[in-house]
């Protein structure tokens, strides 16, 4: 009869390489630290203020400790915050809202996504709602051009947007 194979447990990132990810995905830089892992090639320094720094950099290991070493987690969250303003209100906001969520391995990613779907502009959310209910069959593909265009016949998006939504699913 068939053999049995053993299914290969992949484990998460590490703390360290969780972290290094993170400050990549999110350019996170400061004085003491920009010649090292993130340095240079788009990174930016947070602020001016030490203090600051230090703390971001404090919310930002929280964050990366509540992704549980989960790869797309860490990468969409250090996504959002690149494009935050480096705000600690803002950052405190994020965190606690991943410890509301949070709970399960399997929550985490979900958190992660709600807070992204969260994040976005209303009309994102129109566009992101509008693929999901026209792609409901997990790996299904749509051409890029494609859904643009269907986007621009639903009035989902302006005229002068579709510039700006090319550049979103660039590849």
């Amino acid at each position: 009869m068939g053999t049995t194979v053993t299914p290969y447990e992949l484990s998460g990132l590490s703390g360290e390489e969780s972290w290094a990810l993170f400050r990549r995905k999110a350019a996170l830089i400061n004085g003491r630290s920009s010649g090292g892992e993130g340095g240079g090639g788009g990174a930016v320094a947070i602020n001016n203020n030490a203090d600051d720094d230090d703390l971001v950099f404090r919310i930002g290991k929280r964050l990366v400790e509540e992704c549980k070493g989960f790869p797309l987690a860490l990468t969409i969250l250090a996504t959002i915050m690149r494009f935050k303003t480096f705000n600690i209100q803002e950052w405190e906001t994020i965190l606690n809202t991943m410890k509301v969520r949070g709970g399960s391995n399997n929550d985490v990613i979900v958190s992660v996504l709600m807070i992204c779907y969260n994040e976005m502009e209303s009309p994102l959310k129109r566009c992101f709602s509008y693929c999901y209910s026209l792609l409901p069959v997990r790996n299904s593909t749509i051409e890029k051009k494609k859904l643009i265009q269907l986007w621009m016949a639903q009035g989902l998006l302006e005229e002068e947007e579709e510039e700006d939504a090319a550049y979103i699913f660039k590849d």
